[in-house]
C-alpha cells in the first residue's frame, strides 16, 4: 500500500506546480467566448454517461478482473469505499484508490495490484468500445467532416486513443487521473485550462468557438462555461445513477452547487449535433 500512497502524494505535489491561469491561453484578460465565430473549431466531450453508459462499462471491467484474478467486484468496491473514508484515501485518485484496494485484498502485494490496475483500465476501454451509444460515431464523423478539432475532458480512466472506434477522431484527451492533473478533477478550472493548452499546442488559435459536451450540469456545463466554453448538456433518457462512484465529499458538494446551471444547448442525443454546432 505504501507505493500506492506515495504515488497519490507525488501526484498531488506535481499538480500544484502546474496551475496556469486561463487568461494565458485566451490572451490578456479577455475570454475567447467574445472572439467566437459561428462555427465550432474545437469540440470536447466528457466520456462517462456521455459517450457510453458508465455503469455497464465499469461493471464489465470489474467482472473481467474478478474472473482473471479471483477478486470479487463487491469486495473491491467495498474496500475502495472504506479507504475513501480513511485519511489515506481521502485525497487519493480513483486509480490509486483502486490500487490500494487490490493490494489490501492481495495481502499487501503492491506490485501485483499495480499490474491489475493496468489490466482493469484496459478492460474498461474495451468495455467502452462495446457499449458506445449508437449516436457517437456518426456525430464524430460529422465533426471530422467539418474540420473541427475533437478532444476529451474526463474525470475517469477511459481514453479514446485506446478505444479503436474512437481513436481516429480524437486529437487529445485530458484526464483527471493523470499525474499532472490530479487532484484537479472537474469542475476545477485547471483540467479545462490544460485542455486549452493542448489544443493550442495542436494549432488552435484561440480565436474561434469551443463547445464542451457532457452529461453533468455541474462538472461539465457550469465548469466549462466558467472558462468561456459554450456548452451542450446531454440528458439521455433512462440514465441510471453511477453506483460505482467513490466521489469525495468535496466533489459531491461541487456537483450540488452547479446542479442548476443552464447550458447553451440541451439535447437528449448526439444525433444531428455536429450539424448544429459545427456547420
Amino acid at each position: 500500500m505504501a507505493t500506492c500512497v506515495r504515488a497519490a502524494l507525488v501526484c498531488w505535489g506535481l499538480c500544484l506546480l502546474i496551475q496556469v491561469p486561463v487568461h494565458l491561453f485566451c490572451g490578456g484578460n479577455s475570454s475567447f467566448r467574445s472572439l467566437r465565430s459561428s462555427r465550432a473549431a474545437v469540440v470536447t466531450f466528457d466520456l462517462d454517461d456521455t459517450l457510453w453508459p458508465v455503469v455497464e462499462v465499469v461493471e464489465e471491467a470489474n467482472q473481467q478482473i474478478a474472473r482473471a484474478y479471483d477478486l470479487p467486484a463487491d469486495q473491491v468496491m467495498g474496500a475502495m469505499r472504506r479507504l475513501r473514508r480513511e485519511p489515506v484515501g481521502e485525497s487519493a485518485s480513483y486509480t490509486s484508490l483502486r490500487c490500494m484496494a487490490y493490494a489490501e485484498l492481495l495481502g499487501g502485494d503492491e506490485a501485483t495490484a499495480e499490474e491489475i490496475v493496468k489490466a482493469w483500465v484496459a478492460a474498461r476501454n474495451r468495455a467502452g468500445a462495446l457499449h458506445l451509444y449508437p449516436d457517437v460515431v456518426p456525430c464524430l464523423e460529422g465533426l471530422a467532416s467539418s474540420g473541427a478539432m475533437v478532444g476529451a475532458i474526463t474525470n475517469g480512466a477511459g481514453n479514446p486513443s485506446d478505444i479503436p472506434p474512437l481513436a481516429d477522431f480524437f486529437h487529445f484527451c485530458v484526464s483527471a487521473e493523470e499525474d499532472t492533473i490530479f487532484p484537479h478533477r472537474k469542475p476545477s478550472p485547471v483540467i479545462f485550462e490544460e485542455a486549452l493548452a493542448r489544443a493550442r499546442a495542436l494549432g488552435w488559435s484561440g480565436k474561434t468557438e469551443w463547445w464542451h459536451v457532457g452529461d453533468d450540469l455541474a462538472t461539465d456545463v457550469a465548469a466549462a462555461s466558467r472558462v468561456g466554453m459554450r456548452t451542450v448538456h446531454v440528458d439521455r433518457p433512462g440514465q441510471t445513477e453511477n453506483r460505482f462512484s467513490v466521489s469525495s465529499k468535496e466533489e459531491l458538494a461541487a456537483r450540488q452547487a452547479g446542479a442548476d446551471s443552464e447550458p447553451d444547448l440541451q439535447v437528449s442525443t448526439l444525433k444531428g449535433l455536429a450539424e448544429r454546432i459545427a456547420s
